[in-house]
């Protein structure tokens, strides 16, 4: 089975360092947001193998982009891949506004 790459933007290692923050501090929960950061870790990892079992999301301002979602309880992992490699370009809160979270990419 083919390996793939997998590589975290900048703004994706924020992301996950904001939910932490956000369900430690914020919420008061730390052992929670240890758990939650480390399932997200987890489900990233895991795109290493077999990445095209997560569907393609339609984004109809770019059509040509593959952008894909994997969802983790209430967080969505937002990712490409080319060639193989799996660039993982946004995690965030599912019920926010994802096309939204993708316009600076």
């Amino acid at each position: 089975m083919t390996e793939y790459e997998v590589n975290l933007s900048e703004q994706a290692a924020k992301d996950m360092s904001d939910i932490y923050d956000y369900i430690a501090t914020s919420i008061g929960m730390p052992q929670t947001a240890m758990e939650q950061f480390n399932r997200i870790a987890d489900a990233i990892e895991t795109l290493s193998q077999f990445p095209e079992r997560i569907k393609v999301m339609h984004d109809p301002k770019r059509p040509t982009i593959q952008f894909r979602q994997l969802f983790v309880d209430n967080f969505s992992i937002i990712f490409v891949i080319s060639d193989k490699t799996v660039n993982v370009l946004r995690v965030a809160y599912s019920p926010s506004n994802i096309a939204a979270k993708l316009e600076n990419i």
